[in-house]
């Protein structure tokens, strides 16, 4: 695994989910694994807002999600990887046209916190997540690649519920045997910041500054309880963030300075995936 993704920090999460639970009165440990597909959209603008380029495709990759459950809590630690390509277009300097594509890798850790709003039959929840992006976008018979490394914390917060369709059946007695679930939320995004190499203007690695952003998020699926400690899912999940263009720095070659600075960009990532889960 790239040395970007820090994966010394993915045991850390698990920490904290096992340390929660003797504030748990009798937990039951739960795992999820969701083999998915991500639909990646993703679109940069110049200061008119104007598209400068734009990148969509299907991404595949894997979720898992460790939790400790003990009425009215539910503390999750999530892991997501995701790596494929996409299509670029866009334009040069000069304005011709450029159709590449980008190799996209997506690595991010979560810890979401969730408690039963009373009585009310609904779920409120907290989530704090760490996203990296390598983005690594081809070369051309006229262009050159660009390889940019981002990473940002994302705050989230929402409510979440669920639907029982059949209470239960011979094999699954103890929850709903089939149920819709879902949720809703907002979240803002910190701490940004984007590493790009700049070899071709002699300036090595540049790290720039990410304005802050806000986004929705949505999702919704289908649970079936085959056994009391078995689950399958499908599922699909929704996000999108927009962020504001970032303030120029400059860098100096030795002969030469360049201001440089991240354009504004609309992400988009529509999430389709199928689950198995287990208990103990």
């Amino acid at each position: 695994m790239p040395a970007f993704f820090y994966p010394m920090k993915i045991p850390l999460l698990l920490i904290l989910v096992c340390s929660t639970t003797p504030l748990l009165a009798s937990p039951t440990l739960e795992t999820d694994i969701k083999p998915g597909a991500l639909y990646f959209d993703y679109k940069e603008f110049d200061s008119a807002g104007d598209t400068l380029n734009e990148e969509k495709g299907w991404v595949p990759g894997l979720t898992f999600e460790a939790s400790a459950v003990s009425t009215p809590w539910r503390v999750s630690a999530i892991i997501e990887y995701f790596s494929g390509d996409t299509s670029y277009d866009g334009s040069t300097q000069t304005g011709a046209g450029l159709n590449s594509h980008t190799e996209q890798r997506f690595f991010s850790l979560a810890l979401n916190a969730q408690r039963s709003l009373f009585d009310s039959g609904l779920d409120g929840y907290v989530r704090l997540q760490r996203n990296h992006w390598r983005r690594h976008i081809q070369a051309t018979a006229n262009t050159v690649e660009l390889l940019e490394r981002y990473r940002w914390l994302t705050i989230e917060t929402g409510v979440a519920g669920r639907y029982a369709l059949v209470p239960s059946t011979p094999l699954a007695t103890s929850a709903p045997a089939h149920e819709l679930q879902w949720r809703v939320g907002t979240f803002w995004t910190r701490n940004g910041k984007i590493t790009a190499n700049l070899d071709v203007l002699n300036l090595g690695d540049v790290e720039l500054d990410l304005s802050n952003g806000r986004g929705w998020t949505g999702a919704v699926s289908y649970q079936a309880r085959l056994l009391d400690s078995t689950t399958f899912s499908l599922g699909l999940e929704y996000r999108q963030w927009r962020i504001s263009r970032g303030s120029g720095k400059n860098f100096s070659n030795g002969s030469q300075i360049f201001t440089i600075a991240e354009p504004s960009s609309k992400t988009r990532r529509s999430l389709f995936f199928i689950g198995l889960g287990t208990s103990f």
